[in-house]
């Protein structure tokens, strides 16, 4: 049975984002196993798929979930999860990516956010399958591309994970 639901929700926003989930996981992965420039630019890759990926969840997957059975409690701890991320990050950035503090304090971060996809994945996503039908999954997918598929917040240098995620904010609004 399980194959046939997956069968049916194949494509949806669940999958796309797992899939982002794990790409990811391989860009914090090699944050600490660079130096110098290097590391600044594996660090502002973290940083630039984040925002993209914290603002068409914000946009699409939480309203989602706010009309699911309880899905108000889940959406604000999820939302109360990527604040604390963003906080974090916004520590991050004032820190040198070549000082001990920033590997202290990079490796906490990316606990945090390993921590977040893992309860989207088991809470969230399948609260999302229970709630929502197999068609309006596959349109949420499609909104969530509509903001990342070449549609990048311009790099402005170094710009804070703020601004990253405000300009992907306004770059999916004005795609909606």
């Amino acid at each position: 049975m399980a194959t046939v639901e997956f069968q049916e929700y194949e494509g949806d926003v669940v999958t796309f984002l797992v899939h982002q989930h794990d790409e990811l996981k391989g860009l914090l992965s090699r944050v600490l196993g660079t130096q110098g420039a290097e590391r600044q630019e594996a660090f502002d890759a973290v940083r630039e798929s984040l925002a993209r990926h914290e603002a068409a969840e914000e946009e699409v997957l939480r309203p989602l979930t706010r009309q699911a059975p309880g899905g108000d409690e889940e959406a604000a701890m999820r939302t109360g999860e990527e604040d604390r991320a963003t906080e974090a990050l916004a520590l991050l950035e004032r820190l040198d990516v070549g000082s001990i503090p920033f590997e202290v304090q990079f490796r906490t971060f990316e606990e945090a956010v390993l921590r977040h996809a893992e309860q989207e994945e088991t809470h969230e996503f399948p609260l999302l399958r229970r709630t929502h039908d197999p068609e309006t999954l596959r349109r949420a997918r499609v909104a969530v591309e509509a903001v990342e598929s070449g549609r990048r917040p311009p790099s402005t240098g170094r710009s804070t994970f703020a601004e990253l995620l405000e300009q992907a904010r306004r770059l999916f609004t004005r795609s909606a």
